[in-house]
């Protein structure tokens, strides 16, 4: 038998009067060395100050316990577990009673060895505590891992209630958290349950209290071999012996209430607002194709605007435009409306990616082996479903036509600059310098152009042009002292940078008096991202690390210290080929944007282009934005129409 250790009275000694809760979060362990050290991590890694957290070991023999004390030796974890309970006990609820039994927080919750937090999830639940005093218990949506995959697992509704759970509703533990005060009310959790005592605790404490749904995630539950819940037979049979025992000890009243509810929810149809950034666990796909799981996978990627972390997962996916297995995650900054790709990846790392990709893709498609996850996704409805069936493709160009350079030039005249002018234009991210070659055919310009690329500067220099060698962050740098330019464009490369924020600052300090800045990058409110789903070609991980909606990069302008001038968006028909390709493929597969489409994806993707252009475009929900903008208090100095 084990030790008991404690480093409560440590603990103790460090509490203070401040208004945020205590949170106890209690890890019950049975020879899980293969994942109790993320779970451990997980916990001893959130920023909040006010964790009492509790290890319950049954009595390992596979060298659980000693990665448990290499976390109590470890100096920027020292002291943070409270206790460690290390004897046989009777199952995962009888060790979560044991550890409950000891804890002397205000918020309890549980998270098994094979999960984990996601980083902030206690800092946000403990201030929404703190906010909401009435509060006693509040649950999340939970997120699943399969083989390096994650996914969203199937949403919960609001105001889960006893109605609910005596229909069998589950609510995902993890995601769980309460008031020591309700727990002691109904009893605590009972020990004799070896598979659904969380399915009776909740029943239990449904009695007592509402439940409250808060948005977001918070944790992961991983799918492995040998778990409890794959014993669903048994499962089942201690949920109905649990809700004998609940409704036996209910009264006429009580009972008469909780079936009139589900009369009621039986009997009316709500009409539920459907979430278009909700892609559910894809079953369909289990299991799914190996992925390599990339360093620093577990701390969730920061809101670009603010530094705050990311409360929503969306799905994960390898790079499908070239084919490296490699996983990330996308999340969304539902304060700004941004997704953001993680983790981030080396710099020198993902340059060495650029050099290899960029000007020399895949010409071929690459099929998924075996399952891929999301293929065939289809969520057209309704009227685009009826619109699509006609023959529209005839009224537009071929797909593979740029209108980048149309579309500059709207952006520019939109916001009062006189295009005809001889500008001095800022090409960054200038890649081999197609769109400054076009420039030079039409207007007297003077063009120089940034680029990282150096394989892509060759090309760029062969042309005629004068391109620097430099990312955007490095700006400054790269160009002579005295460069101003009434126009810098960001065309498809604000999406790549670490730090969007400071590159518009950089960039803002080669501006002349009154000039503006032309960005242009993928539309999080596309109208294809409903359609197509996790399969819309633009997500390109890890190329991409933001996705911003048009209020984000309102948001993100401002944030910078620029006033937005106006915005649009576009779409052009090779991307939505891009992404019929890919939904048919699934995220196990890939296709580069140089394929080569057969005849029956350029046609339907022609007419999605039209209808798109018809309607989706003028509504905000084209394929990608065009923003421009000013520096705030700035005068309009350059060259207007008018003048």
């Amino acid at each position: 038998m084990c030790n008991v250790t404690d480093s409560a009275s440590k603990i103790a000694t460090a509490r203070t009067g401040s208004a945020l809760p205590w949170i106890s979060v209690v890890t019950p362990v049975f020879n899980g060395c293969q994942h109790i050290a993320e779970a451990i991590e997980s916990v001893l890694s959130q920023e909040y100050p006010l964790i009492e957290y509790i290890i319950v070991d049954g009595g390992s023999t596979d060298g659980t316990m000693e990665i448990i004390r290499s976390y109590q030796e470890r100096a920027d974890f020292k002291h943070k577990i409270a206790r460690v309970i290390c004897e046989p006990d009777n199952g995962m609820y009888d060790a979560l009673a044991k550890g409950f039994a000891l804890s002397t927080g205000e918020i309890y919750c549980y998270l098994n060895f094979d999960g984990f937090f996601l980083s902030g999830a206690l800092q946000s639940v403990g201030r929404y505590f703190a906010d909401n005093d009435a509060v006693k218990l509040v649950y999340h949506e939970d997120i699943v891992q399969v083989d390096g995959w994650r996914f969203p697992n199937a949403t919960q509704p609001d105001g889960v209630d006893t109605s609910l759970l005596l229909d069998g509703h589950i609510l995902f533990q993890d995601g769980v958290f309460w008031r020591k005060s309700l727990y002691d009310s109904c009893g605590g959790i009972r020990r004799d349950l070896r598979l659904a005592g969380d399915y009776d605790l909740w029943l239990r404490m449904s009695a007592h209290a509402r439940f409250v749904k808060r948005p977001g995630h918070v944790s992961c539950f991983r799918v492995r071999d040998g778990q409890l819940s794959t014993q669903m037979e048994l499962y089942h049979a201690e949920v109905k012996q649990s809700r004998a025992d609940f409704i036996s000890s209910a009264s006429f009243i009580e009972r008469t209430i909780w079936k009139m509810k589900k009369l009621l929810r039986s009997s009316t149809i709500r009409s539920r607002r459907i979430d278009r950034l909700c892609f559910p666990m894809d079953t369909a796909s289990f299991p799914p194709p190996r992925v390599q799981v990339p360093v620093g996978r577990s701390v969730v990627p920061r809101s670009p605007i603010d530094g705050g972390y990311l409360d929503r997962f969306l799905f994960s996916l390898p790079d499908t435009r070239f084919g490296d297995r490699r996983i990330n995650d996308v999340y969304l900054d539902t304060r700004h409306g941004i997704a953001v790709v993680g983790p981030a990846i080396d710099s020198g790392e993902l340059s060495a990616l650029y050099r290899k990709y960029y000007s020399n893709p895949p010409i071929n498609v690459l099929s998924p082996e075996g399952k891929s996850p999301y293929r065939k996704y289809n969520a057209i409805r309704g009227l685009d479903r009826f619109l699509l069936r006609f023959p529209v493709e005839r009224f537009t160009n071929e797909v593979n036509e740029d209108h980048g350079l149309r579309e500059l030039f709207s952006i520019l005249e939109s916001s009062g600059v006189n295009i005809n002018s001889p500008l001095r234009f800022l090409d960054v991210g200038c890649f081999e310098a197609d769109l400054m070659e076009a420039i030079s055919k039409q207007k007297p310009w003077k063009l120089v152009g940034v680029e990282p690329n150096e394989i892509a500067i060759s090309i760029a220099r062969s042309k005629g042009h004068t391109v620097w060698e430099g990312s955007a962050e490095r700006c400054v740098e790269c160009l002579p002292q005295s460069a101003k330019f009434e126009v810098i464009h960001l065309g498809q490369s604000i999406e790549h940078v670490d730090n969007p924020v400071a590159v518009l600052n950089v960039l803002g300090k080669l501006l002349s008096p009154g000039g503006v800045i032309v960005l242009s990058t993928p539309n999080l409110d596309s109208r294809e991202i409903d359609w197509f789903g996790p399969t819309w070609a633009h997500w390109h991980a890890p190329y991409h690390r933001y996705i911003f909606s048009l209020r984000g990069l309102k948001v993100l302008a401002e944030r910078a210290g620029f006033l937005p001038i106006h915005q649009a968006t576009f779409s052009n028909g090779y991307w939505t080929a891009m992404s019929l390709v890919q939904n048919n493929l699934g995220l196990g597969g890939s296709v580069s944007h140089a394929v080569t489409f057969d005849p029956y994806i350029l046609s339907m993707a022609r007419r999605i282009d039209a209808l798109k252009r018809i309607i989706w475009n003028r509504l905000g929900r084209g394929d990608y934005c065009y923003v421009s903008m000013r520096a705030k208090n700035a005068q309009a100095t350059i060259p207007h129409e008018e003048e």
